[in-house]
């Protein structure tokens, strides 16, 4: 949690990049229910020779890693020269992807990338399908399995949007997933009502017959909250082996702030103005060429006209603590 005070908000002193996310192309495959970047049908993506200067740049601060999203990266009709870039200059990839086309494109071995980080949100072709709108389940698993087979020590990660899919079957997602060979499971909120995802025409109804449809009742979240706060219950002594076995990123307790979250109950820290470390120790770069310090920020640059850019930050910053956004906001959440 970082303090509301001015003195803090110079973002050139005080930033360091932990793990920068880059949307290198807003073009996608899979028509995912609460995402609308498969609807653009003009090709939109940053060229490698525009992204040479910020990459510099996260190196000279000391970026741990840099990660390319989109859209879908594997569709970007340069993603070869980004990455040869980003192995130049030293910096760490992670590469967000929904893994439909992972067997078409093995040529990725070739470079250095830390980890690969899938978005997997079932543990049937049905519940896929509901979610992502896309038979590809099966493919996707066969393409892990492709690249374990190849490359045993590359690290692949699943990214699990917490829907009740999710919710429903907590073990049995990640049982199932480990099974499966993978590294790590993250879990991330649902994000209904922001024009994130390319929603430029999101409105009230549409939020909520999306929650309506892919979030549990209230009483079945009332339920599992219950069952999660009971000390020592079976969900929550699993949850929390398997988090301190490294194998999830959340807690029990992550579990409950999420729920909370959705049953508009914020905790005290999540429902207060106080903004996260994301702000801080981060950015993201938008389709448009935007440098935003998160993802509900106003931008504070564009890549476009990069020697513009103030990387101070200080009225975006301010702007966004006097703004109240980061009240109940969905980062909270997902940060911890």
């Amino acid at each position: 949690m970082i303090s509301t005070s001015d003195s803090i908000f110079d973002l050139k002193k005080l930033w360091v990049p932990v793990t920068p996310i880059i949307h290198i192309i807003q073009n996608c495959n899979s028509p995912c229910i609460m995402c609308d970047c498969w609807k653009i049908k003009e090709k939109n993506w940053h060229t490698p020779e525009s992204l040479i200067p910020l990459f510099r740049m996260l190196k000279e601060k000391g970026a741990a890693s840099v990660m390319l999203s989109g859209g879908e990266p594997l569709m970007h009709p340069k993603l070869k020269d980004i990455l040869l870039t980003l192995n130049e200059l030293g910096l760490p990839v992670e590469l967000n992807t929904n893994g439909i086309l992972l067997h078409k494109n093995l040529w990725i071995s070739q470079y250095d990338i830390k980890e690969i980080v899938i978005s997997m949100d079932s543990t049937s072709v049905q519940g896929y399908y509901d979610i992502r709108g896309a038979n590809k389940f099966d493919r996707v698993w066969k393409n892990i399995e492709t690249v374990k087979n190849l490359q045993p020590l590359q690290s692949i990660g699943i990214r699990a949007t917490v829907t009740k899919e999710i919710l429903e079957n907590i073990i049995n997602f990640i049982d199932f997933c480990i099974s499966k060979d993978v590294d790590y499971i993250g879990f991330s909120p649902l994000d209904t009502s922001s024009f994130s995802f390319s929603r430029k025409n999101n409105t009230k109804d549409r939020s909520k017959a999306l929650r309506n449809k892919i979030l549990p009742p209230n009483a079945s979240l009332f339920h599992l909250r219950d069952e999660l706060s009971r000390k020592e219950s079976p969900l929550q002594i699993y949850i929390d082996k398997k988090f301190q076995e490294r194998k999830i990123s959340w807690t029990s307790q992550n579990f409950v702030n999420c729920i909370n979250y959705y049953l508009g109950e914020n905790s005290t820290y999540v429902s207060s103005p106080l903004m996260c470390l994301f702000p801080f120790s981060s950015l993201v770069l938008d389709y448009n060429g935007d440098l935003k310090n998160c993802f509900y920020s106003e931008a504070f640059g564009n890549l476009q006209n990069y020697e513009a850019i103030d990387w101070s930050a200080q009225s975006v910053l301010k702007s966004l603590k006097e703004s109240g956004a980061c009240s109940g906001c969905r980062g909270k959440v997902f940060c911890g």
